[in-house]
């Protein structure tokens, strides 16, 4: 492992946020290799590390990766699956030595971005629904679709007693048999597409391909393909999401 600046180091590591990081070594709480440490000084997993007097066994902790992958029909969206169907993981395994897992769904017949991670804070951030963040599917229908129900769908649909928050919708295009559009969402309702496009247009789902999440893309990644994002691309999400570490 390359050093990098402590401050950034004991954020990827989840011991305390970068802010708090800085705070401590401005009060000359932190101590590498028995000299007080500088903002900026830099530190991999062989230094000896003490904050506040309490020594750091930096082997204890994980660092933190994020992946994004593109999700490809037939897998399911689970770390095992009790039916022996193909899941996500499979993709994946033995490119990481860390244990990342899927953050929220796509169901086996759905394809596109999901994002995989070690940290459990900044899933749930996404996953929440207090989050807000919208994610962007391309889905092709079996019918054309009509103003009226496009209307119906942006303005919200009644699923399981519950009204589905409002929507954009973006028509990409329409023939006397398919309609191809976008729709973002910013809930994670269990097929929740699925069920709109039942509901109001009674027709079928032919594809459903989520392209973007809050402002992660696929990137030109091919189906099946994955990538682990760089910490600039890490640090640009979380800003970008107003996410800050506790």
């Amino acid at each position: 492992m390359e050093k990098k600046r402590i401050q950034k180091l004991l954020s990827e590591l989840g011991i305390c946020s970068r802010r708090r990081a800085e705070v401590l070594i401005k009060e000359n709480k932190v101590k590498v290799n028995g000299k007080t440490a500088k903002l900026g000084d830099k530190v991999d997993f062989k230094d000896a590390i003490k904050i506040e007097d309490v020594s750091l066994n930096l082997k204890d902790y994980v660092e933190k990766i994020y992946v994004i992958l593109n999700k490809p029909k037939g897998y399911v969206t689970t770390m095992k699956d009790e039916k022996n169907r193909k899941t996500v993981m499979c993709l994946i395994n033995g490119f990481f030595k860390e244990r990342i897992y899927p953050v929220g769904r796509l169901d086996l017949n759905s394809q596109g971005l999901l994002l995989l991670t070690n940290d459990g804070e900044f899933a749930n951030f996404i996953m929440h629904p207090s989050s807000n963040i919208k994610k962007t599917y391309e889905v092709v229908v079996n019918k054309p679709i009509s103003k009226e129900e496009i209307i119906k769908m942006r303005d919200g649909v009644l699923i399981d007693g519950k009204k589905t928050a409002k929507s954009k919708i973006k028509i990409l295009n329409k023939t006397k048999e398919k309609t191809k559009f976008l729709i973002t969402i910013h809930e994670g309702k269990k097929r929740q597409i699925r069920k709109m496009v039942s509901i109001v247009m009674n027709c079928r789902v032919l594809k459903l391909n989520r392209i973007k999440i809050g402002p992660l893309k696929l990137e030109g990644l091919k189906i099946g393909e994955f990538k682990k994002l760089s910490l600039k691309e890490v640090l640009s999400l979380k800003k970008e999401l107003n996410y800050e570490e506790a």
